[in-house]
């Protein structure tokens, strides 16, 4: 992840500004490979979802995932977790549903505190169209992020899919499965998509109460 102001990343001090993903969402909750508790990334990555669905099958709670998989929990995927659950796959609408609540909750604190005019979110998972992980994000940031601000930040997903971890580290001169990038005044974007050869461009939008979503 990572902070655009003017036509550069802000790095902070030590160069190790905009880690989201170790954002605290719940004190107290899992261990995370950083050594904390409660990170982001522990509880609402696609590992975290894939780590929790599979916890809950092991424990008896009933899926349609597995049947699907002849049993071979190996074979279940965190792909296959956010497309159950727009199938409407209760046990995985429900850990995708909090996993999008606790994204949603990190986005309205960094955007109640930078004020940036956009937002982008890279990867294949929110690129990719997951109604349930979409919408309760969407709703979740609207509920949470100051009133003031809801109808005035852009909120994209990029088109990269899975190329954005490789694009915007080689940009940002960070590595990572994903992306996300908080555009602190408007003229920064069209620099950055200069930067990346167009690759931001979204393929549709709709308007909501709140945020713009663009996909």
């Amino acid at each position: 992840s990572g902070i655009v102001v003017g036509d550069r990343r802000y790095m902070g001090a030590t160069r190790n500004a905009g880690e989201i993903g170790h954002t605290i969402v719940e004190p107290g909750g899992p261990i995370c490979y950083c050594g904390n508790y409660g990170c982001l990334e522990s509880l609402a990555s696609p590992a975290a979802v894939l780590e929790q669905t599979l916890a809950a099958i092991r424990k008896g709670v009933h899926s349609s995932i597995v049947p699907r998989l002849s049993g071979d929990l190996s074979k279940v995927s965190p792909a296959q977790i956010y497309q159950a659950a727009d199938q409407g796959d209760r046990l995985a609408a429900n850990v995708v549903g909090r996993a999008a609540e606790y994204i949603g909750m990190a986005l309205a604190n960094l955007v109640n505190f930078f004020n940036p005019e956009m937002v982008v979110f890279g990867g294949s998972v929110l690129s990719s169209g997951h109604r349930v992980l979409n919408e309760t994000l969407e709703r979740t940031f609207r509920s949470r992020v100051l009133p003031a601000l809801q109808d005035l930040t852009l909120v994209r997903c990029s088109n990269l899919g899975r190329n954005a971890g490789a694009l915007g580290g080689k940009l940002l001169g960070a590595g990572g499965g994903g992306f996300l990038l908080l555009y602190v005044r408007p003229e920064d974007q069209p620099r950055l998509r200069l930067a990346m050869g167009d690759v931001i461009e979204a393929p549709f939008a709709f308007e909501t109460g709140g945020a713009r979503i663009v996909y």
